[in-house]
């Protein structure tokens, strides 16, 4: 499993692992839950129906869903024959299966709990049927779970979890150096303090600097300003937070007393934005340049 805020690295190292894989001799498919849709997930069975439809696809499979699914046995039981006795049965190879944006599925509860146990369900059966010994899950997601699960139905609490951390200074550092910049020890600890160490912000920063023949500084000191570089993907992340009042709120009572105490739902959403850190028992903006945006709109 692979889990931290968007924009952090995390579909970059799936697709490494998968091609690592695939140099196994692994089969592989990647699906992100994004592009479900809303109609999809409306149900646990539409849920899934696309779920095996999309798999099959990917493994140049026919879909062979009515010969498995079964309204007497319920969708779970459905697709799980269809996966044990129709799809790894073909398979040569272990599957790798990555999920990526898992997360999409945590606003539709009870979609997401059925889902979720089932992950488990499958992993359990690993143990003991070579047939399911063949697939393997890579899960990523960038909020916090906060679906309630029993502990034997979560598939959070098998396997090996990664958190992808931030970049501290050395490595922004060495960033800046694989890029042909040399920076003072000031700049690396501006770009820390503006960018908290997200790889995307810093990143962005370097290469602006570097393809407009720019001082770090002075990048960094327009995004204090009006945005800057960051323009566009600051709006984004307003447009996100007028869309859900409840984290619209939360942003103004971290900006008006400094840190905030939030419920697990607002700040796993918020930490998934990357908009918040939890320091000093308690949360605030992540970084400088979140602090200056959201100062001059609320």
């Amino acid at each position: 499993m692979l889990f931290r805020s968007r924009r952090i690295g995390k579909t970059s190292l799936m697709v490494r692992i998968l091609a690592y894989a695939s140099q196994q001799n692994y089969a592989t498919v990647r699906l992100s839950l994004q592009s479900a849709g809303s109609p999809v997930l409306q149900s646990i069975d539409k849920f899934l129906r696309w779920f095996c439809v999309f798999i099959s696809k990917k493994l140049n499979v026919e879909p062979c869903l009515d010969q498995y699914w079964d309204e007497d046995i319920g969708p779970l039981v459905s697709s799980t024959l269809y996966f044990e006795d129709y799809l790894l049965s073909q398979l040569e190879h272990p599957l790798v299966l990555a999920l990526d944006e898992l997360n999409q599925i945590f606003e539709y509860p009870a979609v997401a709990k059925d889902f979720l146990a089932l992950l488990r369900s499958w992993h359990e059966e690993t143990k003991d049927l070579s047939t399911w010994q063949k697939l393997r899950f890579i899960l990523l997601h960038s909020t916090d779970i906060y679906i309630p699960l029993e502990t034997y139905q979560s598939p959070f609490n098998v396997g090996l979890a990664i958190e992808l951390p931030l970049l501290n200074p050395a490595q922004i550092q060495q960033l800046a150096q694989l890029q042909g910049l040399t920076l003072t020890q000031k700049k690396v600890n501006q770009l820390m303090q503006v960018c908290g160490g997200f790889p995307y912000l810093v990143r962005r920063a370097l290469y602006y600097s570097i393809r407009h023949s720019l001082d770090v500084e002075t990048v960094l000191d327009q995004a204090l300003e009006d945005g800057g570089i960051y323009q566009s993907y600051l709006r984004s992340q307003w447009q996100k937070l007028q869309r859900e009042p409840r984290l619209l709120q939360a942003i103004q009572e971290i900006l008006r007393t400094g840190n905030a105490s939030l419920d697990l739902e607002t700040s796993s959403k918020l930490w998934g934005l990357g908009l918040v850190r939890w320091q000093e028992n308690c949360y605030q903006l992540s970084c400088q340049l979140y602090q200056s945006y959201f100062q001059r709109l609320l």
